[in-house]
């Protein structure tokens, strides 16, 4: 599974290439970049992430935001089985967070290939009507949107992933209506966030000196038209 940035990376590479054309940019990068809403818990992964996705699927889609939802099922399951084919997960420390970790780092390497995130940015300032039909409240919606927003206004660093994180469950928090429990989730959110924080700092470090993990996943983005379309 890729991060935000990867999303949209090889979003704008495909119509870049001139692989995939679109009758609409900006539906297309807010569809590409929606279904993993599902971290604020509001709809079922299986809703947003459709199996067994073809490039034809992506091709023939019948919109541009849903060209962008087929793009992103799509890379989850080639980017996935990239990671396995090379054993990469084997070279990271063996924590419940290191596909976190992994992703993450990719869209530290890939930040700064994107020129145009000021306007990217920009697209987020509106719901897509398309959005609106898998039934999630408009105030979930919004804080996707501006999560989104923040996360790629500047190039990653683990405090600012962490940030991303922590602002994620802050939402699932203010979800739960026991008071006690609550309270009790955002107390263990908070000790989560600075531990994750920590740990993120100090495996990023290590990654950046693992040349095997970082020429693999840039050799994979560089060339991500070819493994997206050969499927």
């Amino acid at each position: 599974m890729a991060a935000p940035v990867a999303h949209i990376f090889c979003a704008l590479a495909l119509l870049n290439s001139g692989k995939l054309k679109v009758d609409d940019k900006q539906a297309f990068i807010l569809g590409t970049s929606f279904p993993d809403i599902r971290y604020l818990d509001v709809i079922e992964r299986a809703e947003t992430h459709k199996k067994n996705v073809t490039w034809d699927d992506v091709v023939n889609a019948p919109s541009s935001f849903e060209a962008g939802m087929l793009l992103h099922a799509l890379l989850d399951h080639v980017r996935e089985n990239y990671v396995e084919i090379h054993h990469l997960y084997d070279q990271l420390p063996n924590n419940p967070y290191r596909t976190h970790v992994l992703k993450f780092f990719e869209d530290i390497l890939l930040y700064d290939y994107v020129t145009e995130w000021p306007h990217i940015i920009t697209y987020f300032d509106t719901i897509a009507q398309e959005e609106k039909k898998y039934g999630i409240a408009m105030p979930y919606l919004r804080i996707w949107h501006k999560l989104l927003q923040q996360y790629i206004s500047q190039h990653p660093s683990a405090k600012q992933i962490a940030g991303f994180l922590k602002h994620r469950s802050a939402v699932l928090t203010h979800k739960e209506s026991n008071t006690i429990k609550h309270y009790l989730n955002k107390l263990i959110g908070s000790i989560k966030n600075q531990f994750i924080a920590f740990k993120l700092g100090d495996i990023m470090k290590k990654l950046e000196k693992n040349k095997t993990i970082r020429s693999r996943m840039i050799y994979f983005y560089e060339n991500i038209v070819d493994f997206l379309t050969a499927n």
